[in-house]
């Protein structure tokens, strides 16, 4: 029976965890200067544990229990091919857990663009929540879900466009003549309400409740 270890917020493994994240985070980013060594750096981690991969599922039963759970969660649609849109949704997130005093590695502030130590007045409404009953968790999703989706729209004026012309929607559309033409979809921000949530979601389902990545 698999038996979880207590964790803290000075945890080593919480911290390696975090760090690679981060890590993932800044490797992802285009824009990021530092992507090239965290590129590297990831690929140094990835090409030792493929190499020693069978042995470790073969000698550490807690490696292959864990390997096995985290599999169930991560989703690769999600996880490793992250959008426009998740990476926005993410932004939002670790603004709200920041200024929330929740986000355990205080190292990720400088990855989030254009934070500061006081909460700006869009964010004020969720530092007023309980702290143990609000946090990010199946039961208050709906809660976070609704407040996300607004900072969302409202801090990413570029994104909806984005989002446009990356969709591959088509519809019929009558030319002049009366001739049938298909073209691309004028698309809304309701276009894109599901796949927020899907995401949102996944976040729940991998972070919710005690830890963020």
């Amino acid at each position: 029976m698999r038996t979880k270890r207590k964790e803290s917020d000075n945890d080593p493994a919480l911290f390696l965890l975090h760090g690679v994240s981060e890590l993932l985070g800044i490797a992802l980013n285009k824009e990021n200067a530092d992507k090239a060594w965290a590129g590297r750096f990831l690929a140094m981690i990835a090409v030792w544990i493929e190499k020693y991969d069978a042995k470790l599922c073969e000698v550490n039963e807690a490696y292959r229990q864990e390997k096995m759970e985290l599999g169930k969660g991560f989703r690769r649609d999600v996880w490793f091919e992250p959008g426009p849109l998740y990476m926005a949704l993410l932004r939002e997130l670790w603004r709200c857990w920041y200024y929330r005093r929740e986000l355990i590695n205080p190292t990720a502030q400088r990855y989030l663009p254009n934070i500061t130590g006081k909460a700006p007045k869009d964010y004020l409404p969720c530092l007023k929540w309980p702290k143990l009953s609000v946090k990010l968790s199946p039961k208050s999703w709906a809660k976070w879900e609704r407040f996300l989706w607004e900072l969302l729209k409202k801090h990413n004026p570029g994104l909806l466009d984005e989002l446009r012309r990356n969709s591959d929607r088509k519809e019929l559309v009558k030319d002049e003549k009366g001739n049938w033409n298909t073209e691309t979809r004028l698309l809304y921000w309701n276009a894109f309400h599901g796949q927020f949530q899907k995401h949102l979601r996944a976040m729940v389902k991998q972070w919710g409740c005690n830890s963020q990545p």
